[in-house]
């Protein structure tokens, strides 16, 4: 028997990647009945079963998720080494939108990946190579891992004159927090939940008082600098407004939560000359090393191994 045509492994990749029938259809610019007639020329051709299920309830089977990886890595190889030989290729990075707006476009020095480069802040914090045309991402996690560049930390800010009003000076009161408006940066309040665990602050005030939702990090700063309120976010991102005093710290920790930040390419591109000096530079800066160093606050770290 033949091998199996490129269009039908694209096929089931999509399906595989979708998980819908109809979605890979549409992603593909074919009819449904396309989609199905190249998943049974593919389920013919290894005479096994590699989808199970229907419509919602579509499920790939042990060896379709097998033959779905090894696509899903071969497509990611195909698609670097189209970008490696256009013209004129520019190098497309994906970063998040906090770790971009609050940090990195002002850190990351010109010239280090060459001149055309383009970044693009995105509010995902994920990326999928074979969907998504970028060269590299940084991208956060939400596993627990020792092998990120940087270790998300977690601290509490104000602004100095909305705590005064609240605490009378105190700044670890937490009776006199109750009447303040609690900004958390996901909808999830996880941050919020973790920092309290992680420092062993009663965490029932969460229960009693005023909470409002934003989208990150960086729409939660800009709540409680505009309209104020107390929020929890990574010391990274005010460094600058601490030690201007724009900023003041609610409770005197800093929490390590185990989850970070990792740079992330196609397998294509993981011993390029671009990838490793990227890398470098963000294993080695001060700032992604150490960010407590440069807080002019007695701050006490609270390590994820601890």
């Amino acid at each position: 028997m033949a091998k199996p045509s490129y269009k039908s492994l694209e096929v089931f990749e999509s399906v595989a990647r979708l998980k819908s029938y109809s979605k890979a259809a549409e992603y593909l610019c074919i009819d449904y009945t396309g989609v199905s007639k190249h998943i049974k020329s593919l389920e013919s051709y290894y005479n096994l079963r590699l989808i199970g299920g229907v419509g919602r309830n579509l499920e790939l089977t042990k060896a379709g998720e097998d033959i779905a990886e090894r696509l899903r890595v071969g497509f990611e190889a195909i698609n670097s080494a189209c970008a490696v030989i256009r013209d004129n290729p520019k190098l497309e990075i994906k970063i998040p939108v906090t770790f971009g707006l609050r940090w990195f476009l002002e850190s990351f020095p010109k010239g280090l990946l060459g001149d055309n480069v383009s970044f693009h802040i995105a509010w995902k914090h994920s990326v999928d190579f074979f969907v998504e045309r970028f060269d590299l991402a940084i991208t956060f996690s939400d596993q627990i891992s020792d092998s990120y560049f940087y270790k998300e930390r977690l601290v509490t800010v104000a602004k100095p004159d909305y705590l005064a009003r609240l605490e009378s000076g105190s700044t670890s009161n937490v009776n006199n927090l109750k009447e303040a408006l609690f900004v958390s940066p996901s909808i999830s309040k996880a941050d919020w939940y973790t920092y309290f665990a992680r420092s062993e602050i009663n965490a029932s005030i969460l229960d009693e008082a005023e909470i409002l939702i934003a989208d990150s990090m960086n729409s939660a700063l800009d709540i409680v600098e505009r309209i104020g309120g107390i929020t929890v976010v990574d010391i990274l991102y005010v460094k600058d407004e601490l030690n201007s005093g724009k900023l003041v710290t609610v409770f005197d920790y800093v929490v390590e939560t185990g989850l970070g930040y990792k740079l992330e390419c196609p397998k294509a591109m993981e011993d390029s000359t671009i990838y490793r000096s990227f890398y470098k530079w963000l294993c080695e800066h001060p700032l992604l090393v150490a960010p407590t160093k440069e807080i002019n606050a007695p701050l006490k770290l609270i390590p994820w191994n601890s």
